[in-house]
Order: C-alpha cells, then structure tokens, then sequence
C-alpha cells in the first residue's frame, strides 16, 4: 500500500508484507486426540461468527418493514456450513495422493526452457508496440500474443481464448482505471493483485449467467482485503497505530461512521461506499457480515502466527483455514450477491487451496521473519517433499470440481488460475531446495517450463522497473472493441 505519512519507520512505496494465511492439521502428530482438537475448533468458530445471531435479527426486521417473498430472503447457516466444509477439505488434503504428480511425458528439455524464455523475451519486446493497434488488428494481435504466451508458459488454448477476448480485457481496463482513480500512486504490486480478485470474481459471475462486467462491489472488495492484510501484517507500525487504523477498517466495514484522518481512511471508505453502492446493509447483511469476518479472521490468524511456535500451542489450521475460506465466500458474496449452499461449499474450498498457495509460496518470509505456519513449523523437522506433491494434487482436484459447477463454465478460468497455483508451487521448491530432498528437487526441476532465476528477473522488469503499467498506458489510451 501508499507509504502512511505518519509511519516512523519509513516504510517504502509498495512495501507489502506477504499474506500470512496457514492452513494445515497441526502437523500430523499422532498423539493428539481428534475429539480435543474438533472441540477446540468448535469454539473458535462460535467466536468467529459471534454476529450470526445479529444477521438474523436484521433479517426479522427486513420481514416485518417490508413484506419480501420469503424465496427471496434466504439466510444460510455460515458457522455450520463452515465447520462442514473444513472437516471434508481436511479429509480430502489428508486422503491426497504424495507420488507421481509429473510423468516422465511432463519433462521440459534445457533447450525447451531456453526457447520458452526467448519466446517470453519476444513478447515483452513486442507486446507495447502490439497494443497500439488493439482495435486496428485485434485478431491478429491476439492471435501473435497467444503464440508467444503458449510457447512461454505452456498455458491452454482454453485459458488463453478465454484471457484475451475482448470481454476480458475491457473488465481488465476497467477496474486498471478505477484504481488509478482510486489511488494515482498505488504500487503496481497491489494492483496486480487487486487485479486477479478482480479477474476471480467476474469470472464467477460470468459463469453463473450474469454480464461480465466491474461492478462497484466487485471493485470495492478486489483491495479490500490487500488493506486489511497490510493494517494486520505491517509489524513497523507503531502498535497504537496499527490498533487505531485496524479499529477504522472495522468501523468501516460495520458501516459505522468515522474521522477520515489520512489518505489510507479516505481510500478504504471509497472501497467500502462502491460495496455499499449496489448491496443494501438491511437486505444483504450476509455480505455485510462476511466482509466484517474477512478482517476479524484475518486478525486472529496474524495473531495465531506471531514469533516461533510448538505445534499444538496455537491452532494455526483453525485460524488460517478459517481465515482463507472467509474470505474466498466474502469475495464470492460480493460478485454474486448470494449463494447457495452447494456454492459455499465450493468456494470455500477453494479459499483453502489459495490460503495452501500463497502460505507455501512465503516460506522463505515467514522462516526469517520467525512467522509459525504448518510449513514453517513442518521444515523444521523435516523435508516438505510432500506437502509440495499434496498441493499439486490439490490443484486438480479443485479443477474437477470446477467442471461440476455452472456446467462447466468456470473451467476455463481456472485452467488459468490452477497453471498459476502450479508454477508457484515448482518455483517455491527450486527456490528453496534446501527444505527438500536432493531428490525431490532434482526431479520437480525437470518439469520447469522456465527457470526461477529468469521469473525472478521477469518480475522484476514487469512490476519494480514499471514495464507492466506501460503496456497498460497503452492499452487504456485506446479502443478494444469495435
């Protein structure tokens, strides 16, 4: 986020901590009994949905003040539904096969992952010149970039149609410009991340028959929670600050009015106003509560992860699990409006598997930083040879699910979402090879479309040095579609 003007440690432009979400069994020990730990969890999730009775009241009220067809007004039981959808996520990671993710058809040659790299340096030579003729030669413009994309990353054909239609690229420019307006200066870290929220969610309301489009809510909540990872996570922070700035995200987020005392107020309140925008807080107060527990549980997993810890001294599954499918239905409730309990269900786990992801991706961080995760605490006793395999068996898994829902429509973005989660998982083991056996690493490296020195240097030049946001400048200055 922006540097805070009242920040002492000079925090710089851009400086984001790394999400900090952990989702694992206490590290499998066997000698913890399974009916402590399901009555340590039962109690966290009474504290974590304490507002449950509250949005039932409010719905009583809606009853009596405005008669509404009751098919229309239909409240799901969150604590239940997510206390179901953890214990058979949880079965389903543990019952994962840890062998023989890659067959030897998978292995990418020294002379292929060269080509690929050349292939990728051809695009970002060639990908500012090409989007100034978008609208002119959109067909073969596309046509030229999916080449160099498929060579590059090895992404489908399926994916790749599906990112760069024109209805994609005019959500992408969308929301690029919303968040300039937002925020000239908001670094492009940010942004980007915002900016596959954004993606995520257009995608879900696209696949459940509705436009593709940015909504505001779907805007608003897109860097919402970049916000509330930054007030929780930034440790430099003075902590009178930090409390003071978390308790405004809250009384925000709770629609309570507040003094906007800096830029990071006046932001934050133009998030939550675009959620306001579309959804009522005394019709849609399941929206209203799920963004409230995307900031609590947020709260509570930071809290769990803090300095080095024993497993079992703190429940760092319950929080993070907790934590990560919150916010995946908070997401979900504000690019749909509602859901159904099959959809719950669906997204939660799919909240989990991002949490996997992304925890797994900051290992190197959270080791440094003495940061307890199910990852951090497992490297300490031994190799995460299978955790790695566990969590590419994870990410077909939840691509099959995709077909199941909205008759396939989501799958296409998830072959490009579930090829990024792949990537991050080969990329984290190269790059921290010591966590792993010799022979691990040395046989996941075959399977590299491009080395990690190269992505690393990629990132780089895209991100630090700005190459992205002229490419974009670009693109926003002229037309898509016709």
């Amino acid at each position: 986020m922006n540097k805070d003007p009242k920040d002492p440690n000079g925090m710089k432009e851009g400086d984001v901590l790394p999400l900090n979400e952990s989702i694992e069994m206490e590290i499998m020990d066997e000698t913890v009994e399974v009916e402590e730990t399901e009555e340590v969890e039962a109690v966290e999730e009474t504290e974590i949905f304490e507002e449950t009775e509250t949005v039932e009241e409010a719905s009583a009220i809606v009853e009596t003040e405005q008669p509404v067809a009751a098919a229309e007004i239909v409240f799901l039981d969150y604590p239940g539904l997510l206390l179901k959808a953890k214990q058979e996520y949880r079965d389903c990671w543990f019952g994962l096969s840890v062998k023989d993710y890659y067959s030897s058809d998978d292995t990418v040659s020294g002379f292929r992952r060269f080509f690929n790299q050349r292939n990728l340096d051809k695009l970002e030579g060639e990908l500012l010149s090409l989007s100034e003729n978008w609208h002119a030669n959109r067909s073969e413009t596309y046509a030229k970039i999916k080449k160099l994309m498929k060579k590059g990353l090895n992404l489908s054909d399926e994916s790749l149609d599906w990112l760069l239609r024109d209805e994609t690229l005019l959500t992408m420019r969308a929301y690029f410009n919303r968040a300039r307006l937002l925020n000239p200066e908001l670094s492009m870290h940010d942004v980007v991340n915002g900016f596959w929220q954004v993606l995520w969610m257009t995608a879900v309301r696209e696949a459940a028959g509705q436009e593709m489009e940015l909504t505001a809510p779907i805007f608003g909540y897109a860097l919402l929670p970049r916000y509330a990872d930054y007030l929780v996570n930034t440790v430099k922070m003075e902590s009178t600050e930090q409390v003071s700035s978390i308790d405004k995200l809250l009384a925000m987020v709770r629609g309570q009015e507040i003094v906007i005392r800096n830029l990071k107020d006046k932001e934050i309140r133009e998030l939550v106003d675009a959620v306001e925008k579309d959804y009522d807080r005394g019709l849609d107060t399941e929206i209203y509560s799920c963004m409230e527990q995307m900031v609590t549980t947020t709260m509570k997993a930071f809290e769990e992860q803090k300095g080095a810890a024993l497993p079992f001294l703190k429940d760092l599954l319950g929080a993070s699990m907790t934590r990560s499918m919150t916010r995946s239905i908070a997401r979900t409730q504000a690019a749909l409006g509602t859901l159904k309990e099959s959809e719950f269900d669906f997204f939660a786990g799919q909240g989990m598997l991002e949490g996997f992801v992304e925890e797994f991706a900051n290992l190197a961080y959270d080791l440094e930083r003495k940061h307890s995760t199910i990852f951090t605490v497992a490297s300490k006793v031994g190799s995460l040879d299978d955790f790695a395999d566990k969590l590419l068996h994870f990410t077909d898994e939840m691509l099959s699910r995709s077909k199941d829902h909205y008759d396939g429509r989501l799958t296409p973005f998830y072959s490009l979402l579930m090829d990024t989660y792949r990537m991050k998982v080969m990329m984290t083991v190269i790059e921290n090879k010591k966590m792993f056996s010799k022979g691990y690493y040395k046989e996941i490296s075959k399977f590299s479309v491009i080395k990690p020195s190269y992505l690393s240097r990629l990132e780089e030049r895209w991100i630090e040095k700005q190459k992205l946001k002229e490419i974009l400048d670009q693109l926003l200055s002229t037309e898509i579609a016709d």
